[in-house]
Protein backbone atom coordinates (compact mmCIF):
# COMPACT_ATOMS: atom_id res chain seq x y z
CA UNK A 1 0.00 0.00 0.00
CA UNK A 2 1.39 3.36 -1.03
CA UNK A 3 1.58 5.92 1.79
CA UNK A 4 -0.42 9.01 0.82
CA UNK A 5 0.08 10.93 4.07
CA UNK A 6 0.58 14.71 3.55
CA UNK A 7 -0.05 14.47 -0.17
CA UNK A 8 -2.53 16.82 -1.85
CA UNK A 9 -5.26 15.78 -4.27
CA UNK A 10 -7.25 18.77 -5.46
CA UNK A 11 -8.37 20.48 -2.26
CA UNK A 12 -7.78 17.39 -0.15
CA UNK A 13 -4.74 17.00 2.07
CA UNK A 14 -4.23 13.47 3.36
CA UNK A 15 -3.91 13.47 7.16
CA UNK A 16 -3.45 9.79 7.93
CA UNK A 17 -4.45 6.27 7.01
CA UNK A 18 -7.96 5.41 8.17
CA UNK A 19 -8.81 1.78 7.42
CA UNK A 20 -9.00 -1.00 4.86
CA UNK A 21 -12.18 -2.82 3.92
CA UNK A 22 -12.55 -6.55 3.56
CA UNK A 23 -12.26 -5.99 -0.18
CA UNK A 24 -8.82 -4.46 0.49
CA UNK A 25 -9.88 -0.93 -0.45
CA UNK A 26 -7.79 1.63 1.43
CA UNK A 27 -9.39 4.74 2.97
CA UNK A 28 -7.59 7.86 4.19
CA UNK A 29 -8.61 10.61 6.53
CA UNK A 30 -8.44 13.81 4.49
CA UNK A 31 -8.88 17.50 5.30
CA UNK A 32 -10.38 19.83 2.71
CA UNK A 33 -9.07 23.37 2.25
CA UNK A 34 -12.38 24.65 3.61
CA UNK A 35 -11.72 22.77 6.91
CA UNK A 36 -14.06 19.79 6.51
CA UNK A 37 -12.69 16.30 7.06
CA UNK A 38 -13.78 12.98 5.60
CA UNK A 39 -12.47 9.52 4.75
CA UNK A 40 -11.78 9.06 1.07
CA UNK A 41 -10.97 5.92 -0.88
CA UNK A 42 -7.39 5.92 -2.20
CA UNK A 43 -8.59 5.02 -5.71
CA UNK A 44 -10.76 8.15 -5.79
CA UNK A 45 -7.86 10.30 -4.63
CA UNK A 46 -5.27 8.97 -7.05
CA UNK A 47 -7.63 9.07 -10.06
CA UNK A 48 -8.98 12.55 -9.18
CA UNK A 49 -12.53 11.34 -8.75
CA UNK A 50 -12.73 13.21 -5.46
CA UNK A 51 -11.08 16.64 -5.17
CA UNK A 52 -12.95 18.23 -2.29
CA UNK A 53 -15.63 17.69 0.31
CA UNK A 54 -18.16 19.09 -2.18
CA UNK A 55 -17.32 22.78 -1.79
CA UNK A 56 -15.52 22.89 -5.14
CA UNK A 57 -18.55 21.56 -7.01
CA UNK A 58 -20.83 24.06 -5.27
CA UNK A 59 -18.55 26.96 -6.16
CA UNK A 60 -18.30 25.89 -9.79
CA UNK A 61 -22.08 25.52 -10.02
CA UNK A 62 -22.60 28.97 -8.47
CA UNK A 63 -20.06 30.49 -10.88
CA UNK A 64 -21.77 28.90 -13.87
CA UNK A 65 -25.14 30.18 -12.69
CA UNK A 66 -23.68 33.66 -12.14
CA UNK A 67 -22.13 33.80 -15.61
CA UNK A 68 -25.36 32.55 -17.18
CA UNK A 69 -27.31 35.19 -15.29
CA UNK A 70 -24.98 37.95 -16.47
CA UNK A 71 -25.89 37.14 -20.06
CA UNK A 72 -29.38 38.48 -19.38
CA UNK A 73 -28.45 41.23 -16.94
CA UNK A 74 -30.27 44.54 -17.64
CA UNK A 75 -26.93 46.37 -17.80
CA UNK A 76 -25.63 44.06 -20.52
CA UNK A 77 -27.11 46.35 -23.22
CA UNK A 78 -25.24 49.41 -21.88
CA UNK A 79 -22.01 47.40 -21.87
CA UNK A 80 -22.55 46.10 -25.41
CA UNK A 81 -23.43 49.54 -26.77
CA UNK A 82 -20.30 51.01 -25.15
CA UNK A 83 -18.08 48.50 -26.98
CA UNK A 84 -19.98 48.93 -30.24
CA UNK A 85 -19.41 52.69 -30.18
CA UNK A 86 -15.69 52.20 -29.74
CA UNK A 87 -14.89 49.17 -31.89
CA UNK A 88 -17.58 48.63 -34.52
CA UNK A 89 -17.04 50.83 -37.61
CA UNK A 90 -20.59 49.95 -38.73
CA UNK A 91 -22.09 51.62 -35.65
CA UNK A 92 -23.69 55.01 -36.31
CA UNK A 93 -21.93 56.35 -33.20
CA UNK A 94 -18.48 55.05 -34.14
CA UNK A 95 -17.22 58.30 -35.76
CA UNK A 96 -17.82 60.21 -32.49
CA UNK A 97 -16.17 57.53 -30.33
CA UNK A 98 -13.85 54.91 -31.78
CA UNK A 99 -13.31 57.05 -34.85
CA UNK A 100 -11.68 59.74 -32.73
CA UNK A 101 -9.72 57.41 -30.47
CA UNK A 102 -12.12 56.70 -27.59
CA UNK A 103 -11.39 53.22 -26.17
CA UNK A 104 -12.63 50.89 -23.43
CA UNK A 105 -10.07 50.11 -20.72
CA UNK A 106 -8.68 46.56 -20.78
CA UNK A 107 -10.36 45.61 -17.50
CA UNK A 108 -13.81 46.36 -18.90
CA UNK A 109 -13.09 45.25 -22.44
CA UNK A 110 -12.37 41.70 -21.37
CA UNK A 111 -15.12 41.27 -18.77
CA UNK A 112 -18.71 42.43 -18.30
CA UNK A 113 -18.45 41.23 -14.69
CA UNK A 114 -15.62 43.73 -14.08
CA UNK A 115 -17.70 46.54 -15.61
CA UNK A 116 -20.64 45.63 -13.37
CA UNK A 117 -18.45 45.41 -10.27
CA UNK A 118 -16.91 48.86 -10.90
CA UNK A 119 -20.03 50.77 -11.94
CA UNK A 120 -22.68 49.06 -9.81
CA UNK A 121 -26.34 48.91 -10.76
CA UNK A 122 -27.59 51.74 -12.98
CA UNK A 123 -29.76 54.28 -11.12
CA UNK A 124 -33.13 55.09 -12.65
CA UNK A 125 -33.17 57.66 -15.49
CA UNK A 126 -29.40 57.64 -15.98
CA UNK A 127 -27.05 56.51 -18.71
CA UNK A 128 -23.33 55.85 -18.91
CA UNK A 129 -21.32 59.08 -19.16
CA UNK A 130 -17.61 59.86 -19.51
CA UNK A 131 -16.50 62.73 -17.27
CA UNK A 132 -13.70 63.67 -19.68
CA UNK A 133 -15.19 63.54 -23.18
CA UNK A 134 -11.76 62.88 -24.63
CA UNK A 135 -10.94 60.15 -22.13
CA UNK A 136 -11.60 56.39 -22.22
CA UNK A 137 -14.38 54.30 -20.79
CA UNK A 138 -12.79 53.37 -17.47
CA UNK A 139 -13.73 53.27 -13.75
CA UNK A 140 -12.10 56.61 -12.97
CA UNK A 141 -13.65 58.41 -15.97
CA UNK A 142 -17.23 57.09 -15.97
CA UNK A 143 -20.40 57.70 -13.99
CA UNK A 144 -24.14 57.18 -14.23
CA UNK A 145 -25.50 60.61 -15.24
CA UNK A 146 -28.91 62.13 -15.86
CA UNK A 147 -29.83 63.65 -19.22
CA UNK A 148 -29.14 67.17 -17.90
CA UNK A 149 -25.73 66.13 -16.60
CA UNK A 150 -24.87 64.51 -19.91
CA UNK A 151 -26.00 67.58 -21.83
CA UNK A 152 -23.77 69.79 -19.71
CA UNK A 153 -20.86 67.47 -20.41
CA UNK A 154 -21.14 67.31 -24.20
CA UNK A 155 -18.26 68.34 -26.38
CA UNK A 156 -20.21 71.31 -27.78
CA UNK A 157 -21.20 72.73 -24.38
CA UNK A 158 -19.97 76.29 -23.99
CA UNK A 159 -18.31 76.95 -20.65
CA UNK A 160 -18.07 80.39 -19.03
CA UNK A 161 -15.82 81.08 -16.06
CA UNK A 162 -16.68 83.81 -13.55
CA UNK A 163 -15.89 84.38 -9.88
CA UNK A 164 -14.06 81.06 -9.68
CA UNK A 165 -16.94 79.06 -11.17
CA UNK A 166 -16.79 77.32 -14.53
CA UNK A 167 -20.29 76.39 -15.70
CA UNK A 168 -22.09 75.81 -18.98
CA UNK A 169 -24.48 78.33 -20.48
CA UNK A 170 -27.43 76.25 -19.29
CA UNK A 171 -26.03 76.00 -15.76
CA UNK A 172 -25.37 79.75 -15.55
CA UNK A 173 -28.88 80.46 -16.84
CA UNK A 174 -30.42 78.26 -14.18
CA UNK A 175 -28.20 79.73 -11.48
CA UNK A 176 -28.92 83.38 -12.40
CA UNK A 177 -32.53 83.06 -13.47
CA UNK A 178 -31.74 84.05 -17.06
CA UNK A 179 -32.95 82.47 -20.25
CA UNK A 180 -30.14 80.54 -21.98
CA UNK A 181 -30.85 82.43 -25.21
CA UNK A 182 -30.13 85.71 -23.42
CA UNK A 183 -26.64 84.49 -22.55
CA UNK A 184 -26.09 83.15 -26.06
CA UNK A 185 -27.20 86.44 -27.61
CA UNK A 186 -24.80 88.40 -25.40
CA UNK A 187 -22.03 86.06 -26.46
CA UNK A 188 -22.79 86.70 -30.12
CA UNK A 189 -22.62 90.44 -29.53
CA UNK A 190 -19.17 90.06 -28.01
CA UNK A 191 -19.97 90.99 -24.42
CA UNK A 192 -17.43 90.23 -21.73
CA UNK A 193 -18.19 87.27 -19.47
CA UNK A 194 -18.58 89.66 -16.53
CA UNK A 195 -21.22 91.74 -18.35
CA UNK A 196 -22.97 88.67 -19.73
CA UNK A 197 -23.54 87.27 -16.27
CA UNK A 198 -24.03 90.43 -14.19
CA UNK A 199 -25.87 93.05 -16.27
CA UNK A 200 -29.64 93.11 -15.71
CA UNK A 201 -32.05 92.62 -18.58
CA UNK A 202 -33.14 95.87 -20.19
CA UNK A 203 -36.79 95.42 -21.15
CA UNK A 204 -37.02 98.84 -22.83
CA UNK A 205 -35.20 97.82 -25.98
CA UNK A 206 -34.81 94.83 -28.20
CA UNK A 207 -31.05 94.66 -27.65
CA UNK A 208 -30.07 91.18 -26.44
CA UNK A 209 -29.74 92.22 -22.84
Amino acid sequence: MKDLTSQRFGRWTVVQFSHRTKYRDSYWLCRCDCGNENTVRSYHLIHRKSQSCGCLQRELAALAKYKHGLSYHPMRSAYTQMKQRCYNPNSDSYPRYGGRGIIVCNRWKRSFANFLADMGERPKNTTLDRIDNNGPYSPENCRWATEDQQHANRCNSRFLEHDGLKLTVAQWAQRLGLHPNTIRSRLRYGWSVHDILTRPIDTRCRHPS
